[in-house]
């Protein structure tokens, strides 16, 4: 995946997703897991939608930036 990443299985992203919902603490690798999860799942959305993706690779690239900054 895209900066030095793994990519992130769908059912851990939905269970990261679910748990960081509900208010649970997430470690700091969770944190980055689900950011990329995230991430990758608007890339998804942005193609579907036929939406140029490039456009927002740096924005996307902040948000993932700052979850691991903390």
């Amino acid at each position: 995946m895209t900066w030095g990443m793994k990519m992130v299985s769908d059912e851990l992203g939905r269970q990261l997703h679910d748990r960081a919902t509900r208010g649970q603490d997430l470690s700091p690798e969770e944190q980055a897991q689900l950011a990329a999860w995230y991430a990758a799942q608007d890339r998804a959305e942005m193609t579907e939608l036929g939406l140029p993706a490039a456009e927002h690779t740096e924005s996307l690239q902040a948000q993932i930036n700052a979850v691991l900054a903390q």
